[in-house]
């Protein structure tokens, strides 16, 4: 057995609220269209704060099973792709699995390139969700490079799901020394897989990199 000292991992949200109120700031003068009954009309410019029109695609991607086929067509004027009504959405919607779906929309439907913040928020968001495989197929976006406290928490969400191998080969990766808690749930997650040459491996890394932890070397293996 290996004994370790194991630190309870809380969703982060501290990443995501920087992010919204910075984009907060610069999301003025956009437009919307609002549905009356069978009738279309345009409204009033939004302001930064009158969060109304997220609400409302945040109910329509919610709770319409085919949205993608229509939002478009429903409000043509209003420009989806802006990466700051993307962070308010993220904020607002409370659903990894639909942001990352509407993330995709965005990004076939209305040639919305990504920017930095925008990946970092949805990681992050998908990390706290527990959805590590979602959130690595955000990885091969170009340019993006999540921020140290997201790519720990999603090592240890690898670990935790049994995705042993992809948590070490991310280990590997990092341009940081993670912490403690970060190799002590990838050492728990290679011991539940019965992968005890990752675990030799991973105690290597924490060797080489000075990593002090509450470790029986004699009884591992």
């Amino acid at each position: 057995s290996i004994t370790m000292l194991m630190v309870r991992r809380t969703p982060s949200y501290s990443l995501v609220t920087f992010y919204v109120r910075r984009s907060i700031a610069q999301f003025r003068n956009l437009t919307s269209e609002t549905k009356n009954g069978d009738h279309e009309h345009p409204t009033k410019a939004l302001d930064a704060k009158d969060c109304n029109f997220v609400y409302e695609i945040c109910r329509i991607t919610r709770t319409k099973p085919r949205w993608e086929d229509t939002l478009l067509s429903q409000y043509p004027s209003f420009n989806f792709k802006d990466p700051s009504f993307f962070l308010l959405y993220l904020k607002h919607q409370n659903n990894a699995f639909l942001s990352l779906r509407f993330f995709h929309w965005l990004c076939s439907s209305c040639g919305f390139s990504p920017d930095q913040s925008s990946c970092n928020v949805l990681f992050q968001v998908l990390v706290d969700a527990g959805a590590g495989k979602l959130a690595k197929s955000l990885l091969d976006s170009p340019g993006f490079t999540p921020e140290p406290a997201s790519l720990e928490g999603y090592i240890q969400c690898l670990s935790g799901a049994g995705m042993v191998e992809d948590a070490v080969d991310m280990l590997k990766r990092v341009v940081f020394c993670p912490s403690v808690a970060t190799w002590n749930a990838s050492l728990l997650g290679c011991l539940r897989a019965r992968r005890t040459d990752l675990v030799w491996t991973l105690y290597e890394q924490m060797m080489e990199s000075g990593v002090v932890a509450s470790i029986n070397v004699e009884t591992v293996g």
